[in-house]
């Protein structure tokens, strides 16, 4: 169907209905809220009830509704009434709210019973109607009088919403779209997004955005099911992961600056799609979850019709693309003085098509100069304002802005309008709003105004009130600076490039952000907590019910905030905040912690919780008993392999290759071909100075497409049987390492992954499994200290700490049910993977490497007293530990005989003899008395970066027993007091040679150097 052909939104929407009536159509809080049929007959009622009331064609009405059912129900009423509608969340100031129903001219207002905002209550008696859907709703279930629905003539032409954005004079501007290019790039994005009747859409943008109209748009006319969830389950993090697993979501739609705080590694196999847009994404970030889903960039801006053009991310993703131009969408690169320019010339785009907006809202002035006509063609085209290129292989690139507009956690923002409304303020000179790192080294932005005064009565606090007065809350910096003398350039205007480098001011807490009701003691807590969020986050002020999330924080802030907090004396245990991320949440918490109510800091779990779990599992998934047949000792030669493209398991894949020659690796790999899977091993083999080609020249390496968590690893029912048929071996290496996430969040690719090793062990021809254990399943629990037997099964084990080494505890109990049926397993113990012994190179983001940089830049280290000199961590350097496990898994194979090993170094480093290295190649290292330690994070607990925080939680054994219980789960000195009992393994290596670098302190200043010089670049 041509784009001149196609219908309007609810014409399409209804042949949707006929189709897929009975399918659900929105889940909301996990529930069905209502099926296709029911959302179109509910939305008609609502509709004619409109009309009766007096609503017609061309009108514009306002849906004051959070993002809900009933927002849904509201907007298809609009619709099918004919009229257009203009989102005004409920949240906004009252300032705002009026202006924009005043300038869009509204006279209905869409609301929910005890939830209309006071401004549109006081508005209504000024000439606006306010109607309640539930109580229509309820009305026309029971009244025989009710109106019928009466169908209008829809037209393309016809308005269909007005979105408000930010304005550089100071006023948002009212964009009018019509109904003309929405179905058409609606059907572009579906194709695009893979979306059918059964997918499971995620509503996560704010109806604010008009790139909500394709959450709901994609969805509604796909027949998916939309599901819209509360927005304290929507922060980013590993709340949103356990959600998306939760649900089994197939798509989401969300901000490249909320992309970043997800792990990639953390997605549940049922995500297919992940679209981001409206602003650019950290090519490292882009690249790194385009090898783990489909992921689309999408561009357009309001003025067009939300999205003009789309395209694919790939693992090679080098540069900000914008994609190709939708169907009945043009673009146009034009030099100042409208010339068309050819490939390789940077210009400001202009979008022509049938997506155009008709302008905006009583602005013709500013309608005239950003909607033009082509002066050879006469096409009416859009300027963007973003600089753009033609590449050489047909692709647009994004180069920036030719103006001050950007994006902020997915929002648009005109600093020029946030300056007008403080220019407004009596006291106030000169204004400059930029968008600045939270602290130098930090991803994160915020939003910093730099203020000077007319006099010296300006109040910050006042200035944050003005702002509230008129802009939303997302439009109000988080920093209000003032300047003595605003830095002007030779022309007399604010030098915004000084002001990219002046330097923040550190802030504190504001007190009166802690409620008045509170107890002494809880505004005490609420009041520390706000020192905290203000001193992590960047922003000058915060409200009890601001979430730690919502307004900049991610994973690696957590780490950052608990230590904060910890300086200034208040023990904040990483998962409470994860789990309550507001003031108020987590005063409650800490509160009633106090009053008796248990709080478990370290994150402990009882190992009869963890064998119900693995048995509700194991009976779920139907495994076989005993295996029909026994295996046999052989030679291994096809080998089934997972965890390739991780730092271990890489070099393993080398030194198994090394072992033996003769082998095939059937490698598992998260990507979408095999091009981009070879990719991804040839990537993390380098790390390790390892050819791919060359390896390729020794072994046969295929890689297998497919996903850790999924049934049968997401494998073709036809691949899974050749693979049982011909694999002789399983090498399990692949595992999630977060010592932040909990159980449910590691669950999946730790427990789930290796079910279904397991269920590849037991299916087809006799095969054995070589699994990668941890030492954390002893040092993690309760039985961590002693002499730790490779005999030991762990039954003795009470309470295991943190979800990986739950998660690891649970792998290791689920097979060794296995393994007690006759099924041939080694269990691979290993201890702290550290760098190569000869080259000193480690993991990306390793915990020792985060240590001695953290050290490095804090310039001090806690003085040890004379109990702290035991203090011990295991130095397991990857060659060694690699070179062993290749080693015992094809003996094992040999022999027949398969064990329990321990991979461990069997000389323990102590932190003094760490420590004191470190000051051989930083002598300006400090050794302070604990106060004084504490002191000095205390002042600097405003400056303090992920790997200084990570640092400090890493000495939680010497920082007291309290601490240590804070901090357990990211306690790097697990060699304390216990004994690697290795007689298994060394019985095999020791004949081979095969023996771990010990501790000394050539090893160590090499690991030193290599990681500050690392640190230096």
């Amino acid at each position: 169907m041509s784009t001149a052909t196609l219908p309007v939104f609810i014409q399409a929407f209804d042949q949707i209905v006929d189709k897929f009536g009975n399918h659900p159509a929105i889940v909301e809080n996990g529930f069905v809220n209502c099926s296709y049929s029911q959302l179109s007959e509910r939305a008609k009622r609502l509709a004619a009830f409109m009309q009766a009331a007096g609503t017609t064609k061309g009108d514009v009405v306002a849906i004051a509704i959070e993002k809900s059912a009933d927002y849904v129900c509201a907007l298809l009423a609009v619709w099918y009434a004919g009229a257009a509608f203009v989102p005004l969340d409920p949240n906004l100031p009252a300032e705002r709210m009026t202006l924009m129903c005043d300038v869009a001219r509204v006279k209905t207002v869409l609301a929910v019973s005890g939830k209309v905002p006071e401004a549109l209550r006081s508005a209504a008696s000024s000439g606006r109607t306010i109607v309640e859907i539930d109580k229509v709703e309820a009305d026309s279930r029971f009244n025989p009088d009710f109106p019928p629905f009466n169908r209008p003539k829809h037209d393309s032409e016809n308005l269909a919403y007005v979105i408000f954005t930010s304005g550089s004079t100071g006023l948002p501007k009212g964009v009018q779209v019509t109904h003309r290019g929405i179905v058409s790039f609606l059907q572009a994005q579906i194709a695009a997004f893979e979306l059918t009747s059964r997918s499971r859409s995620l509503w996560y943008l704010s109806t604010s955005f008009d790139a909500s109209v394709s959450d709901l748009g994609t969805a509604l006319l796909a027949g998916a099911a939309l599901y819209i969830e509360p927005a304290e389950r929507l922060q980013p993090g590993s709340g949103l992961e356990e959600l998306l697993r939760e649900r089994g979501i197939t798509y989401v739609d969300i901000p490249p600056s909320m992309l970043r705080l997800l792990d990639p590694s953390a997605l549940p196999p049922s995500l297919k799609s992940i679209v981001i847009g409206g602003e650019a994404c950290a090519l490292d970030v882009v690249r790194a979850f385009a090898t783990k889903v489909k992921l689309i960039n999408v561009y357009g801006p309001t003025e067009s019709t939300v999205c003009t053009s789309l395209g694919t991310c790939g693992g090679d993703w080098n540069r900000p693309l914008i994609g190709q131009p939708l169907p009945g969408i043009t673009y146009r690169i034009l030099d100042q003085d409208l010339n068309e320019l050819g490939p390789l010339e940077a210009g400001q785009l202009h979008i022509g098509g049938i997506g155009l907006a008709s302008g905006y809202l009583n602005r013709p002035e500013l309608t005239a100069a950003k909607f033009i006509q082509h002066p050879l063609t006469g096409e009416r085209l859009y300027r963007t304002g973003d600089l753009v290129m033609l590449t050489e292989d047909g692709e647009y690139q994004f180069l920036g802005r030719t103006d001050r507009q950007f994006k902020l956690r997915g929002m648009l923002v005109e600093p020029e309008e946030i300056e007008a409304k403080l220019l407004q303020h009596p006291t106030v000179e000169r204004a400059a709003v930029l968008k600045r790192p939270v602290k130098p080294g930090v991803a994160r932005e915020i939003l910093v105004a730099f203020v000077s005064a007319r006099t010296d009565e300006l109040d910050l606090d006042e200035l944050r009130r003005h702002l509230s007065l008129s802009l939303p809350r997302w439009m109000i910096p988080q920093r209000l600076q003032r300047l003595d003398v605003m830095p002007l350039t030779v022309t007399g205007k604010v030098d915004l490039a000084a002001l990219k480098t002046l330097p923040i001011e550190q802030v504190s807490a504001r007190a009166n952000i802690v409620p008045d009701h509170l107890s002494d003691d809880a505004r005490l807590l609420a009041g520390t907590l706000a020192q905290v969020f203000v001193q992590v986050l960047g922003v000058d002020q915060v409200a009890a019910d601001d979430d730690f999330f919502e307004i900049g924080g991610d994973s690696l802030a957590v780490v950052e905030a608990v230590v904060t907090a910890s300086a200034l004396g208040l023990a904040l245990p990483p998962a409470l905040l994860m789990e309550h991320p507001t003031i108020a949440a987590l005063t409650a918490q800490l509160t009633g912690a106090r009053g008796g109510r248990s709080l478990t800091a370290s994150g402990g779990m009882t190992c009869q919780e963890i064998l119900v779990d693995i048995d509700r599992l194991m009976q779920a998934e139907e495994l076989p008993g005993k295996p029909v047949e026994l295996f046999e000792p052989r030679q291994a030669e096809n080998v089934f392999f997972t965890g390739a493209t991780g730092f271990l398991g890489a070099r393993l894949l080398h030194e198994l290759a090394q072992e033996n020659g003769k082998l095939n690796f059937y490698c598992l790999v998260r990507a979408e071909d095999e091009a981009a899977a070879l990719a991804r091993i040839g990537k993390a083999l380098a790390k390790h100075g390892i050819s791919l080609e060359q390896l390729r020249e020794k072994v046969e390496i295929f890689p297998i497409c497919g996903h850790l968590e999924q049934p049968y690893f997401g494998l073709p029912p036809s691949l899974w049987q050749e693979l049982s048929e011909k694999i002789d071996t399983i090498v399990h290496c692949a595992a999630q390492v977060n010592n932040l996430a909990n159980y449910a969040e590691l669950r999946d690719s730790n427990l789930k992954g290796t079910l279904e090793a397991a269920r590849l062990l037991t299916s087809g021809a006799p095969k054995c499994l070589h699994y990668a254990s941890t030492l954390s399943v002893f040092v993690a629990t309760d039985k961590n200290s002693g002499t730790l037997l490779e005999s030991d099964q762990l039954e003795q084990t009470t309470v295991v700490y943190g979800g990986y080494a739950q998660t690891k505890w649970a792998a290791e109990q689920l097979l060794r049910k296995l393994s007690g049926d006759g099924f041939a397993i080694t269990f691979h113990r290993l201890g702290l993977i550290t760098g190569d012994s000869i080259t000193g190179r480690g993991a990306d983001h390793d915990f020792l490497s985060l240590f001695v940089q953290g050290l490095a830049s804090l310039g001090a280290a806690p003085l040890l007293d004379e109990d702290d000199h035991k203090v011990s961590i295991d130095i397991t350097p990857v060659d060694f530990a690699a070179r062993a496990m290749a080693a015992l898994s094809l003996q094992a194979m040999k022999s027949g005989t398969f064990q329990t090993y321990h991979l461990a170094n069997p000389q323990s480093l102590t932190l003094h003899r760490l420590l004191a290295a470190i000051q051989r190649q930083r002598p300006t290292l400090e050794f302070l008395a604990p106060e004084a330690f504490q002191r000095l994070l205390l002042s600097r607990a405003a400056r303090l970066g992920s790997k200084e925080s990570a640092a400090c939680m890493a000495l939680c054994r010497v920082a007291g027993k309290s601490d240590f219980e804070l901090f357990r789960t990211m306690d790097l000195f697990q060699a304390t007091d216990v004994v690697f009992d290795a007689r298994n393994s060394q019985a095999v290596l020791t004949p081979l040679g095969i023996t771990c670098p010990p501790p000394s302190d050539e090893l160590i200043g090499l690991y030193i150097k290599e990681n500050l010089t690392e640190r230096q670049e």
